[in-house]
C-alpha cells in the first residue's frame, strides 16, 4: 500500500487513525510528518493534540513548545496549546512546570517565538519572563502616578493604531499586583481605558482594586455606568443600596447615574425624586441645568423642561467670567454628563423619527390598500378582474 505523500495525505490518515482511537499508529505517522515538514506548525500541534490524548504530558510540552515556535500572529492554533497549559497546571507539578516555564523563556529570548504569540503566552502564563520590553516599561510606569503621562501616550499610541494588545496584558499584570496608594490616578485611567474597550468585567475588577472604592462617589457613578452599558445592574445592586436614603445623600454625578439605573427599573417614584434633587443641585449650573432639561424631554416631562428652561435663560444672561481667563467655570464632570445626556437625547429622538416615519409609511399603504379595494368594487374593475381570471 502507497504511504502518505502529500501534506493532505498525512493529515488523512493522522485523522483516520485517531478517530480509531489508534493513538499509537496517529502518533508514529505524526512525528513522520513533522520530519517532512519541519517548519509547518500544524503538525507539531497536532502532535501535542495526540500526545495529551494520551496522558504523556512531557511528550506534548515538547511538542507543543515546537508549535509555538511555528506560530505566527493570532494563530488559531494557540487555543490548543492554551487548554494543553490549562490541563498541565491543573496537575498540580510546580518542578514541571517551573522547567516548562524555563524552557519556553529561553525560546523567547532566543528570538524563536513570535511577538504576537509571547503576548498571548504572557496574558496566559503572567510570567514577567514573556512580557515584551515595551510591557516591562509599562511595568515600572504603573507604580506611580506621576509616570501617568507616560503610560498614557504609549496606551494611546498603541490603540490608535488598532493595538489593543498593550492595554490588555497592562490591566492583566495590574490586577495581579498589589495596589499602592500612588496609583489611584492610575487606578482611574485604566478602569477608563477598559471601560472604553467594552471590558466591562475587568472594569469592575480595577476599581474593586481601590480600597474604600464604594465610598468614593467616581467609583460609585463608575460602577452605575458601566452597569448601564452592560444592561444589566445586577453587581451595582449587590454593592450599593440604592433606595430614597441614598438618592438624598448623593451629589450631581451619582444622581445622574441613579435617573437611568430607576427609569430601568421602572420606578418613577424613585426615578421623580432623583431628578428632583438633581433640580436642587443645578443651583447656578448650567451643565446641570441644561442636562436636567434633556432629561425632562426625555420622560415627556414637558411643563418641568419648561421651567428649566427659563432658568437656564436666566443663567446664561448672568454667567460670570472670570476677568483673567476669559473663560466659564465649567466642572468637567458636569460638562461630560451634560454631553452625553445631549447624545442619548439625540438618540430616543433619532429613533422616534424612525419610528414615526415608518408609521406615516404604514397609513399610506393602508390608504392604497383601501383605494386599491375599493377599485375592485366598481363594475368596470370587476369586469377586468373577471377577464383576466378566465
Amino acid at each position: 500500500m502507497r504511504g502518505p505523500v502529500t501534506r493532505q495525505d498525512y493529515s488523512n490518515i493522522i485523522y483516520s487513525h485517531r478517530d480509531n482511537r489508534e493513538l499509537d499508529d496517529a502518533i508514529s505517522i505524526c512525528i513522520e510528518a513533522t520530519q517532512k515538514y519541519p517548519s509547518d506548525s500544524f503538525f507539531f500541534g497536532l502532535l501535542g493534540d495526540l500526545y495529551m490524548q494520551n496522558s504523556s504530558f512531557n511528550n506534548a510540552s515538547n511538542a507543543y513548545l515546537e508549535n509555538l515556535k511555528r506560530l505566527h500572529n493570532k494563530s488559531r492554533r494557540f487555543r490548543n496549546f492554551s487548554k494543553f497549559y490549562k490541563r498541565l497546571k491543573a496537575r498540580n507539578e510546580q518542578a514541571f512546570l517551573t522547567t516548562y516555564h524555563s524552557a519556553i523563556a529561553d525560546a523567547i529570548q532566543h528570538d524563536e517565538i513570535q511577538p504576537a504569540i509571547v503576548s498571548q503566552l504572557y496574558e496566559l502564563i503572567g510570567d514577567n519572563r514573556f512580557a515584551s520590553s515595551e510591557l516591562r516599561q509599562v511595568m515600572l510606569w504603573l507604580k506611580d502616578d506621576q509616570n501617568l503621562d507616560s503610560l498614557q501616550a504609549i496606551i494611546e499610541n498603541a490603540i490608535y493604531i488598532g493595538n489593543t494588545a498593550l492595554l490588555k496584558l497592562t490591566v492583566s499584570y495590574y490586577l495581579n499586583e498589589p495596589y499602592s496608594n500612588k496609583q489611584s490616578k492610575t487606578n482611574i485611567y485604566l478602569v477608563k481605558q477598559a471601560e472604553n474597550q467594552g471590558w466591562f468585567d475587568k472594569a469592575l475588577q480595577l476599581i474593586e482594586k481601590a480600597p474604600n472604592y464604594l465610598r468614593n462617589p467616581l467609583s460609585i457613578r463608575s460602577i452605575l455606568r458601566i452597569c448601564r452599558k452592560k444592561k444589566n445592574y445586577s453587581y451595582a445592586e449587590e454593592k450599593l443600596q440604592l433606595d430614597r436614603e441614598y438618592i438624598a445623600k448623593s451629589k450631581f454625578n451619582v444622581l445622574y447615574e441613579l435617573t437611568y439605573y430607576f427609569d430601568h427599573k421602572n420606578n418613577n417614584e424613585l426615578l421623580n425624586f432623583t431628578l428632583q434633587k438633581m433640580r436642587d443641585a443645578a443651583g447656578g449650573s448650567e451643565p446641570i441645568a441644561r442636562t436636567l432639561y434633556n432629561f425632562y424631554l426625555r420622560f415627556n416631562m414637558l411643563d418641568e423642561a419648561d421651567k428649566i428652561s427659563e432658568h437656564i435663560k436666566r443663567l446664561a444672561s448672568s454667567r460670570r467670567v472670570d476677568k483673567n481667563k476669559k473663560h466659564l467655570f465649567i466642572n468637567p464632570d458636569q460638562e461630560e454628563a451634560l454631553s452625553e445626556a445631549q447624545m442619548e437625547l439625540a438618540n430616543m429622538l433619532s429613533a422616534l423619527f424612525v419610528e414615526v416615519e415608518h408609521t406615516r409609511r404604514m397609513i399610506a399603504l393602508r390608504d392604497l390598500i383601501k383605494g386599491f379595494s375599493h377599485e375592485l368594487g366598481q363594475p368596470i374593475t370587476s369586469a377586468i378582474q373577471y377577464s383576466y381570471i378566465k
